[in-house]
């Protein structure tokens, strides 16, 4: 991994050059604006060293002189579209501390007006999407969306949300399976109200429970999303996954997001509000026992390797056991590259891995009896777990290398923009609105 690359000033947003800094054993990212001086942000900590998370990790350097002010996506960009968030509404029943949207509009754009960006999406070979926004079941139409996703050819349609109306209608959830959801992204931030109501302003768990329990009743599969935050539920991580475990299949896996200052946050970082990547790591196998192990991870070979995690499990005899063990460092495979119409191997595995262990297997009984393949292979499905994380990027760490791998794209007014240059700049910018009138 090379020490230098391009950064953003986090106050003017002007690009700015950046150098990674090694200091007992935490990495910085270091960068100085002549206008409002320097920056130094920890980006990785500790073990497994950096190097040797990254050491099988193709380099692509950013030689777009105008990222990310020309995103959308531009000739430069290194991946192609692995999932597109579609942003379906501005509103929210929730008022959280921490929030990607930030401070929300409540406006909302018309069934034809998001019927036009599926079409569009469709004509862009877009085929992974998730709906979320503001919180997308405010809107009373999702069902009908998934339909008419279904039809234009989307193979995996994922519901991002904070699981109220699911929670509070149990017929909702058949009504979102019956018209193709494929799975749902469910806000999970602990398994202790008391920091539930800090972080989302209101104690939530007994809906979260209702909400997988009617998840389940639909066989829609659920996949807990939390957000970590040091210092609030960074010791719930392994009560997080004991809990997830417990619900098993209804709940296919877990994905920690570190926090991400874009959006709302109730104050300013400081260094110590962060965590990363191998501090993630080593608080799931400390706080799980040793059950999970550190080197039982990998980086995904869609993303950065300083992204992202990822590894499968299947439940037996009470444990998590690891579907390949000693994943750390393991070389990626497939390539960043490819032709417009043909997404890369990476991507392509990352949607299979969707589609795969996301997804709730199709109604079943689950066979206790391995002996026999289809007994074998019904047990496999049904008791496969994936523990795995997303640590974005804001204006303090955003390193436009990092940028350029990105596969997650959000969908805005016709451009595909990756994430993380759509919540640090393009929103910034004002970018980010639903046209007038639509």
């Amino acid at each position: 991994m090379t020490d230098k690359t391009i950064s953003l000033c986090p106050i003017c947003l002007k690009r700015i050059e950046a150098t990674y800094i090694n200091k007992n054993d935490t990495i910085f990212l270091c960068k100085n604006c002549k206008e409002h001086g320097d920056f130094f942000t920890p980006v990785w900590r500790g073990y497994p060293s950096l190097d040797k998370w990254v050491k099988n990790s193709p380099e692509i350097e950013n030689n777009n002189n105008n990222c990310p002010d020309m995103c959308g996506l531009c000739e430069y960009h290194g991946n192609k579209t692995c999932c597109t968030i579609l942003n379906v509404t501005d509103k929210c029943n929730l008022k959280c501390n921490f929030c990607f949207a930030g401070e929300l509009t409540q406006r909302e754009p018309s069934y034809d007006y998001i019927k036009k960006c599926l079409d569009d999406m469709a004509d862009k070979k877009i085929t992974h999407i998730h709906f979320s926004g503001g919180e997308p079941t405010t809107r009373n139409d999702i069902p009908e969306l998934a339909k008419y996703a279904v039809s234009k050819g989307f193979k995996y349609i994922q519901l991002n949300t904070n699981g109220l109306r699911i929670a509070r209608d149990e017929s909702y959830a058949k009504e979102l399976a019956d018209a193709g959801i494929s799975a749902v992204f469910l806000q999970f931030d602990s398994t202790d109200d008391d920091i539930n109501k800090t972080i989302r302003g209101v104690p939530l768990l007994a809906e979260k429970i209702k909400a997988i329990e009617n998840c389940d009743k639909a066989y829609l599969g659920v996949v807990l999303v939390p957000t970590l935050i040091p210092g609030v539920n960074t010791d719930n991580i392994g009560d997080i996954i004991k809990f997830g475990i417990g619900y098993i299949p209804a709940v296919r896996g877990i994905h920690f997001q570190p926090v991400t200052y874009v959006g709302k946050y109730p104050e300013d970082p400081e260094n110590c509000n962060r965590i990363t990547i191998p501090e993630v790591l080593r608080a799931i196998e400390k706080q799980t026992e040793g059950m999970i192990k550190t080197e039982q991870f990998t980086p995904s070979s869609c993303y950065h390797p300083m992204c992202s995690f990822h590894a499968e499990f299947v439940y037996d005899n009470e444990r998590l056991m690891p579907l390949l063990k000693k994943q750390s460092g393991k070389k990626q495979s497939g390539s960043c590259c490819s032709t417009d119409d043909v997404p890369s191997n990476a991507v392509r595995k990352n949607q299979n891995f969707l589609n795969q262990k996301w997804t709730r297997p199709d109604k079943c009984e689950c066979s206790e009896d391995k002996t026999s393949m289809e007994g074998f292979l019904s047990y496999m499905k049904n008791k496969s777990f994936t523990i795995s994380s997303k640590a974005f990027q804001d204006e303090y760490n955003i390193d436009l290398n990092r940028l350029k791998r990105c596969s997650l794209h959000v969908y805005d007014n016709g451009k595909l923009i990756p994430f993380c240059a759509e919540y640090t700049y393009h929103k910034n910018q004002k970018l980010f609105n639903f046209p007038d009138g639509c």
